[in-house]
């Protein structure tokens, strides 16, 4: 389109927005722009100011790609954020991934890395004990989901540590958590936190018991504002940020890469709907046959059968005058026209309203863009009904799926640094951290391992070399031995090597206590009986057993006894060696 179409087309759509639709005065303003040579040429000519030309693109543009570096507006929107249906479905989603429960309702664990105080019982009793006391008093099993969804939207977490003041060491008492919205935190040139300030409207004397003992002076030092120590605050925060105006580090929800597709896809959903709602009516097209009229008269018979059925008489009866109101046409009303004898004539047709209504593809493509920047695997759309909600897994783990549970693990690990924080902080006020001399590296704090991705990955791979290494066995002491194979294909180390012959071997001798039967692995893999618990060679063989006070004929001679122990034995031999082959040495074990 050139540059005076363009110009043409904004001054028709201005005059039509404006109510001036008359020919004429669009015929004028084209002749205003017609010379031309550029956009601010024609636009002054038009008598238009920029701030008027850009208002309707500069609003849609504000709206989808507004930034802002204040603290309160970013927290307010991401909390809008949260509620949006699609984003609340993609944040459980990523929270599920993270926390889970195993079958005694725990969601997270102590490990302690140090041998000499893992080995003592005393030692770690203790320190088990403080550490299920700290997970009574976040009430973890009931709190940890909405703290680590609260965390992943908020991008931050601030926990007091409340404390007896005439007792210390009586630990933390109690976790109060501050909104993030009234904490300023405060940063020496090295970006080490130096301490917090809690903005307060109205100070409130009976809080400051539950402050550090110099909350008081803090406050009247700093008006307006609550001075906490950095070791009385367990804080944490998304690891994204960025200086507001004032030059003051914030930090940066995880969903603020989502904001723009959030915004689009709502400006779609508002788009359509007001879309359908004004398209969905069916509407009556009247065709009106004026005859060999002239133009203006058919124009005047054309007016008087609008004004015939657009409007009607009404009596009003306050004022006693008649007035023209507006008249309705229903779809069920009927209508009588004459016809002329050659079929001429009126007519009434319905124009039908939008019918692709169940068509939201362009819905579906922004709800696809909010998840990819939430890092929700797309395929967890239901795609066969085209609707929004989660469907289960097909077993597949592709790609997508791992990289989504990888990510929901780094967020995670910094989530876990906080309880960690409330421990740390919790032992050292008891004296246990300086008794036992721990360190930052002799403790941990883990999740409970769920069936995740690792788990079926960790399956699935068993899987494949397990079946190769059975079809492998049929080559063992012939081209390969079963240590190889074991090592290369099933990637056993030494040391789990000769854990797993212990084993087996425990495995025999339970057997035989209790009074069954060992089994003998076959190249198979399948395992069948050998009487007794242990090999034994036919009859006639070196070192075949010999009834004592009588003479037992070797196999094959006259008179040989043909027991069931005996023809059980035969069969498995023979199963043996036609699973072996030729270059198996019967009577050999393996």
């Amino acid at each position: 389109m050139s540059l005076i179409e363009n110009l043409k087309q904004w001054a028709a759509d201005r005059l039509i927005g404006e109510g001036e639709v008359e020919t004429k005065k669009i015929v004028k303003a084209f002749d205003k722009i017609k010379d031309s040579t550029s956009i601010e040429d024609g636009l002054e000519k038009m008598g238009i100011s920029d701030f008027e030309m850009m208002q309707q693109t500069e609003y849609y543009y504000g709206s989808i790609y507004f930034n802002t570096s204040d603290k309160e507006r970013m927290l307010k929107e991401y909390r809008e954020m949260a509620n949006f249906p699609e984003i609340a479905d993609g944040i459980d989603n990523i929270c599920e991934e993270a926390i889970d429960f195993d079958a005694n309702g725990e969601v997270i664990k102590l490990q302690v890395n140090n041998e000499e105080i893992s080995d003592n019982e005393n030692m770690m009793k203790n320190l088990q004990g403080e550490f299920e006391y700290i997970l009574d008093i976040l009430d973890i099993q009931n709190n940890a989901f909405n703290l680590f969804k609260k965390f992943y939207y908020e991008s931050e977490l601030f926990g007091e540590m409340v404390i007896n003041p005439s007792n210390p060491k009586e630990g933390v008492k109690k976790i109060v958590m501050l909104a993030p919205e009234t904490i300023k935190v405060d940063y020496d040139k090295y970006e080490n936190i130096t301490g917090f300030k809690q903005k307060v409207t109205i100070l409130d004397p009976t809080r400051m018991t539950q402050f550090s003992l110099k909350s008081a002076n803090a406050i009247a030092k700093d008006k307006g504002y609550i001075q906490f120590n950095p070791n009385q605050i367990a804080y944490i925060n998304s690891g994204i940020t960025t200086k507001n105006e004032a030059g003051e580090k914030v930090s940066i929800s995880y969903i603020d890469r989502a904001k723009i597709a959030y915004r689009q896809l709502k400006w779609m959903e508002d788009a359509m709907l007001i879309y359908r709602i004004v398209r969905a009516p069916n509407r009556l097209v009247f065709t009106i046959d004026t005859g060999n009229l002239p133009k203006k008269k058919a124009e005047e018979y054309m007016q008087t059968i609008i004004n015939r059925y657009k409007t009607r008489k009404v009596y009003n009866t306050q004022t006693g005058e008649v007035d023209l109101g507006k008249a309705t046409i229903a779809m069920t009303e009927n209508y009588w026209f004459p016809k002329r004898s050659d079929g001429s004539g009126p007519t009434v047709t319905t124009l039908q309203g939008m019918a692709q209504i169940g068509d939201i593809t362009d819905v579906i493509y922004f709800v696809k863009k909010l998840y990819k920047a939430l890092k929700v695997p797309t395929a967890r759309l239901d795609e066969a009904d085209k609707n929004y909600f989660y469907t289960e897994r097909d077993g597949e783990e592709n790609r997508e799926e791992i990289k989504f549970a990888k990510y929901a693990h780094r967020i995670r690990i910094r989530w876990i640094e906080w309880v960690k924080q409330i421990y740390k902080t919790h032992l050292k006020l008891k004296g246990v951290w300086q008794e036992f001399g721990l360190t930052d590296d002799d403790i941990d704090i883990l999740f409970i391992n769920s069936n995740d991705w690792r788990e079926a990955l960790n399956m699935k791979t068993r899987t494949a070399r397990l079946a190769l290494y059975a079809d492998m066995l049929q080559y063992v002491d012939v081209d390969f031995s079963r240590t190889w194979l074991k090592k290369n294909i099933l990637h056993m180390s030494d040391e789990e090597l000769r854990e797993n012959e212990e084993m087996i071997k425990q495995d025999k001798e339970h057997a035989l206590e209790m009074g069954g039967t060992a089994l003998e692995p076959t190249v198979s893999g399948e395992e069948v009986p050998s009487p007794e618990g242990e090999f034994t060679p036919a009859a006639g063989e070196e070192g075949a057993p010999s009834p004592e006070g009588e003479f037992t004929p070797a196999e094959g001679e006259e008179g040989a006894p043909e027991t069931e122990e005996i023809k059980t034995y035969k069969g498995s031999m023979k199963n043996i060696q036609s699973r072996l082959g030729k270059g198996f040495a019967r009577g050999t074990k393996k």
